[in-house]
């Protein structure tokens, strides 16, 4: 019961104090470069919102799986639960099980992780790729838009170039069917966002 009262008074939007030793900036320099310096941080709450939440105690470790909005130290989090049950805890172990639309494969068996430089000692290119996802499924909420080399020279130039589409708004940019980086198309204009140093 102490518990389910818990997750009820963490659900909803709450008012956060991130800690000392964050990358928020105060007065133009990171929280944490100013508290190893061992200057006082004040840092302003702000409020998150707890989507969902759901606890469970094995004897003095209570594990928890929550859905969060952007802004949200999980370790604060930690924190708040503890106040809400009368004592103090600390952060043991932190997993992400997704971001945006990417959900962990398994988050019981997650894939084996690799360094980058297990992954540059690769000399296989097609052995590196299999433990690489594509960049451009972070995007996939953007329509594709296939350019051709001549948008591309533009593009990278810094200026806007003509281009007959369907699309509006923000792309997905694929130069020889290769993702290329992302567009904005505003009626018969293309704009670069962000390009990728691709080595067309």
């Amino acid at each position: 019961a102490q518990l389910r009262a818990a997750e009820t008074a963490i659900i909803g939007d709450i008012e956060q104090i991130p800690p000392k030793y964050s990358a928020i900036k105060v007065n133009g320099q990171r929280a944490y470069e100013l508290a190893r310096q061992g200057h006082e941080v004040i840092i302003p709450t702000r409020r998150v919102h707890i989507f969902e939440l759901s606890l469970t105690l094995a004897g003095n470790v209570l594990t928890g799986c929550t859905r969060v909005s952007k802004g949200t130290y999980i370790r604060t989090l930690v924190e708040d639960i503890a106040a809400q049950l009368g004592t103090v805890a600390y952060c043991q172990e932190l997993r992400r099980l997704q971001i945006a639309h990417l959900i962990s494969d398994d988050p019981a068996n997650p894939r084996d992780m690799h360094t980058v430089v297990e992954i540059r000692s690769l000399a296989n290119a097609a052995e590196r790729d299999k433990l690489l996802l594509p960049m451009d499924l972070l995007c996939q909420q953007f329509p594709a838009q296939a350019i051709t080399g001549a948008h591309w020279q533009s593009l990278i130039r810094g200026r806007q170039t003509s281009i007959d589409s369907e699309q509006q708004g923000m792309v997905r940019l694929y130069l020889d069917k290769q993702f290329c980086g992302l567009g904005e198309i505003q009626q018969t204009q293309l704009k670069a966002f962000r390009l990728l140093n691709t080595g067309f």
